[in-house]
């Protein structure tokens, strides 16, 4: 709406020729006389009047000037009193609210309902973190002291507060200064320096002490917000500074930027004794090792560089756990895969570049190895070591799929024979070409019979044999199989 414009108009200043206001209304003798009935006949909210007594003036905010509510005394309204944060501070230790600490504004650390002491009175509910500010509702002749929850933002630099130990740095403690004033000096602090808990722009959510060297260091601030579009040093482009950030951080974000560590997780490794590949029938005494590797945090910085806390215990298979990492088992083809379970303990609090806190340690857990597993399988049997003699060859995984026998020179009374397990079927049966050195199919040279072998527990098992059916001596040469 616009305002009410006035019945006359003047193409011109006025010269009083009276030692008094123009508008009679504007000043008073004695501050009575404000409530006085009949000494404003005309009045209006937002009228201000001088008391002679008092030398102060007050404005009329109500609709009633005979009420001295209505009147505010200019300079004592809550939000024009200068607010300075004061600390943090449990409900229960809550200052009382007395003339000595108005302006003063408390961070109350848990949550709370307002009693009667409270500008909005009793039986309202607030989170943890919530600012409590200690006015003056009344005036200077009439105070009256009481709690209000504060809303507002603390301009400039806030009273000096000397701490030994500087708080987690939080949302909880954005803007907040503090002097550091420790005798054991972490790397990062400075005794006798000014610390700001401020945001990190390149990491919205991350908070960090800023050293100051004085107050006056918060002049050193922008004075508009920054949007970067070239990437400078440590500053990326795209990053955005809001109005305030101070100078120093530009310049601690461009020539030294604060790193983050690499956190890879614990894993678990578990080897073991002899050879994994065993024949059929067999059972060997082996000795299994459980390894836990604690992953990393990467750079270290200042920590051990270990993710999680040492190895706790180890269980195999699922089995009871105990303290030592090694196990001593009897391999069988029914007991032949092996898992492990490591459990560790908490790891290390991971820091940044400048020695903050970054995410969180790692809580105390477990991991379980991959398989490490014993192939149990029957041998190959050929006459490549003697002519005469059919033997055992080298054991085979049968994931090989392949095997390239190399037979001596032989004759017609002891031709190439080699056996397969009946199990394996073969599909291919190759020569090597010495001329072309290619591999040539040469399965009609071989006819299939059936004959057994024992295997390494005295089980007789089915074999497939080839010999080479051709009728004459042969020169040495290699022959391959494949099987599925």
């Amino acid at each position: 709406m616009a305002r009410t414009k006035g019945s006359f108009s003047l193409a011109g200043t006025l010269e009083p020729l009276v030692s008094a206001p123009l508008d009679a209304r504007q000043t008073v003798k004695l501050k009575t006389d404000l409530t006085a009935v009949g000494t404003f006949q005309y009045y209006y909210i937002g009228m201000q009047v001088f008391c002679e007594d008092e030398l102060k003036r007050y404005t009329l905010i109500g609709s009633d000037p005979t009420v001295l509510a209505n009147w505010r005394e200019d300079g004592t309204a809550t939000d024009s009193q200068i607010f300075q944060f004061a600390g943090n501070v449990a409900f229960a230790n809550l200052p009382a609210a007395a003339a000595a600490r108005v302006g003063f504004v408390y961070n109350v650390t848990d949550a709370f309902t307002t009693d009667n002491t409270f500008v909005e009175g009793s039986g309202h509910n607030y989170p943890a973190g919530t600012d409590v500010a200690i006015v003056n509702t009344g005036d200077n002749v009439t105070p009256v002291y009481q709690h209000d929850v504060y809303t507002g933002n603390l301009e400039g630099y806030q009273p000096l507060l000397q701490v030994d130990t500087l708080p987690t740095a939080d949302v909880d403690h954005a803007g907040q200064i503090l002097m550091y004033v420790g005798q054991d000096n972490p790397p990062t602090l400075i005794n006798g320096y000014w610390y700001e808990c401020m945001e990190d722009t390149q990491t919205p959510g991350t908070y960090h002490w800023v050293a100051k060297n004085t107050q006056a260091d918060a002049d050193d601030k922008l004075d508009a917000q920054l949007n970067v579009t070239k990437t400078t040093g440590g500053i990326s482009a795209g990053a955005t500074y809001a109005q305030g950030t101070p100078f120093e951080t530009l310049f601690r974000d461009m020539l030294n930027p604060i790193e983050y560590p690499v956190l890879t997780n614990p894993s678990a490794q578990l080897t073991g004794t002899g050879d994994q590949l065993l024949e059929k029938g067999d059972s060997v005494s082996v000795t299994l090792t459980a390894t836990l590797n604690r992953g990393g945090i990467t750079p270290a910085y200042g920590t051990s560089g270990y993710r999680s806390g040492p190895a706790t215990d180890y269980a195999l298979n699922g089995g009871s756990a105990q303290a030592g990492n090694t196990f001593t088992e009897t391999v069988t083809e029914q007991n032949n895969s092996f898992t492990v379970e490591i459990n560790y303990s908490q790891g290390e609090q991971p820091k940044d570049s400048v020695g903050n806190d970054y995410s969180s340690p790692l809580s105390a857990g477990s991991v379980t190895s991959s398989a490490f597993e014993y192939e149990f399988v029957n041998a190959l049997w050929s006459n490549t070591a003697a002519v005469g003699t059919i033997a055992k060859n080298s054991l085979v995984s049968a994931s090989a799929k392949e095997y390239i026998f190399v037979f001596p020179p032989t004759t017609v009374t002891y031709p190439e024979v080699f056996d397969v397990p009946s199990s394996w079927t073969v599909t291919n049966i190759d020569v090597k070409n010495t001329l072309s050195n290619q591999w040539e199919n040469c399965s009609t040279e071989f006819t299939k019979t059936t004959v057994t072998h024992d295997d390494a527990g005295g089980n007789s098992t089915s074999y497939d044999r080839y010999t080479c059916n051709l009728g004459y001596a042969m020169g040495s040469r290699e022959i391959r199989i494949k099987w599925s």
